[in-house]
């Protein structure tokens, strides 16, 4: 029989894992946005000098993300440092999906931009 205290411990430990791994698959999301935002970039004639930003900010993503996955806890040792370092990953991911976006409506002219709706903060 197992005691009440060990049982919410059990139970808080599954909801940090399922957290961190929704959290790597939001992050899988964003990285794969990232990357056809940048073969869109790509085909349109984008120059690896023009998405060095978007690149460099990928493999940012990309990093963080590896980071987590391989180490294969699904946070059970630190679910706040999982959490974190996988939030950055997203927050990069994005951020690498907009700068190939703004490579690609260069590119393109603002037709590109047709479809996404790019929002400049004051």
């Amino acid at each position: 029989m197992v005691d009440a205290g060990t049982q919410r411990f059990a139970e808080g430990q599954q909801s940090d894992q399922d957290r961190t791994a929704q959290l790597l698959r939001s992050s899988e999301e964003a990285l794969l946005a990232a990357i056809d935002a940048i073969v869109a970039a790509r085909e349109a004639g984008a120059t690896d000098e023009e998405l060095a930003k978007a690149l460099q900010l990928h493999r940012a993503a990309s990093m963080r993300w590896d980071f987590i996955s391989s180490e294969n806890s699904t946070g059970f040792h630190s679910p706040q440092e999982s959490a974190r370092v996988l939030a950055d990953s997203i927050n990069l991911a994005r951020q690498a999906e907009l700068e190939a976006v703004k490579v690609l409506a260069t590119r393109q002219g603002t037709q590109a931009a047709g479809a996404l709706q790019l929002v400049s903060m004051p």
